[in-house]
């Protein structure tokens, strides 16, 4: 598929989202890869965005849906524990 073409379905899709939060977040998401791949911006990105940047390009490629629903446990209780929801 042509670079225009992938522009034009995400312009589409982002189009087709009334959620604000989601919105955000595809930008969010967008502008970190975006500044990943610039020739010029890479250098300020910091250690934990790349390791952001790592993440998300691997939950992208994930198939196996034991390691997806492992993955998902493990940032539930992450995300728990820093709500002080729970404590280890």
């Amino acid at each position: 598929m042509k670079r225009t073409e992938i522009r034009q379905q995400i312009t589409e899709s982002a189009g087709k989202i009334k959620n604000n939060i989601i919105l955000n977040e595809i930008l969010q998401i967008s502008e970190l890869m975006r500044r990943t791949m610039d020739e010029k911006e890479y250098m300020e990105v910091s250690e934990p965005e790349w390791d952001k940047r790592v993440l998300i390009r691997a939950v992208l490629n994930m198939d196996d849906p034991r390691r997806i629903r492992n993955l998902r446990a493990i940032a539930d209780g992450m995300e728990r524990q820093s709500r002080g929801i729970c404590k280890t």
